[in-house]
């Protein structure tokens, strides 16, 4: 299972915002109505992950537990990956996967849309 979403993320923050469903990415840019779109790009439910985009590339992303905690982060494109509990602790990757199997096949679809291989 890949989980290499490249993207970065210290908080979804931004004032314009749009769904999942709502976004058009083709060769790697993020697009609204046929522009590259800044700010934030949320799961359709709202709640399950945000991407932050600026001018139509992804440059932040963050993955949340059923109870809001952070579950997955990559603070800036340079960072590493950090994978958290439904407490807020930092676990291994390896531990994520096996224990939050539906989270991290969350992740894979979002990257696979990202990269415009998804199977919609």
């Amino acid at each position: 299972m890949a989980l290499s979403v490249p993207v970065a993320l210290l908080s979804c923050s931004k004032e314009k915002t749009s769904t999942i469903s709502e976004v058009v990415f083709a060769d790697g840019t993020a697009t609204v109505d046929g522009k590259p779109f800044t700010g934030e790009i949320w799961s359709d439910d709202n709640k399950t992950y945000c991407l932050e985009t600026d001018k139509g590339v992804v440059t932040g992303f963050k993955l949340y537990h059923s109870n809001g905690t952070a579950a997955y982060v990559m603070a800036s494109p340079a960072d590493t990956l950090e994978a958290f509990d439904e407490a807020g602790k930092s676990i291994p990757l390896d531990t994520f996967i096996k224990r939050y199997e539906s989270l991290a096949d969350e992740l894979t679809a979002v990257n696979n849309k990202i990269k415009g291989e998804d199977k919609e």
